[in-house]
């Protein structure tokens, strides 16, 4: 999915690669701990958190910024 937005004299592209489901929490954060989450999940986003996968959803993207071209 690409987005281009005009900013004045600048051209700022998102370009995504990726948006959903990857690898389990504790692989990105060592500390994770299911219980304290469990007790704050109600607080996300809706489609953040995928209870069945025990996965958060993760963007993958670049930005691209161009000015005075």
């Amino acid at each position: 999915m690409i987005h281009t937005w005009r900013i004045g004299d600048a051209t700022v592209t998102s370009l995504v690669e990726y948006v959903g489901p990857t690898h389990a929490p504790e692989a990105t954060f060592p500390a994770f701990d299911f219980d304290v989450f469990a007790k704050r999940a109600a607080e996300l986003q809706p489609g953040a958190w995928h209870p069945r996968m025990s996965r958060f959803t993760i963007a993958v993207q670049i930005w691209i910024l161009k000015r005075g071209w």
